[in-house]
């Protein structure tokens, strides 16, 4: 799956140990932080949101991740494994 690794936008991006999920990070227009957790889907040979972080605004990258942290069972994990 690394061959299908893209970061487009986002700030910072987080693989789980597989590549199969990743959660991205990004500023928005209005100043605030959010993220996204994604899913590739084999099938569609693509990327596809999950729903988890869709929406966030938090006030800095670091409450975002902190957030995301809580709500992605496998976010901490990967960012330890970095």
């Amino acid at each position: 799956m690394g061959a299908r690794k893209q970061e487009g936008d986002s700030l910072l991006t987080i693989y789980d140990s597989r590549d199969e999920r990743r959660v991205t990070f990004q500023r928005r227009l209005d100043g605030t932080f959010g993220f996204q957790e994604w899913r590739f889907w084999v099938p569609e040979d693509s990327w596809a949101p999950t729903g988890i972080g869709d929406g966030s605004r938090l006030a800095t990258l670091e409450d975002a991740i902190r957030e995301a942290k809580g709500r992605v069972e496998w976010l901490s994990a990967a960012m330890a494994a970095q």
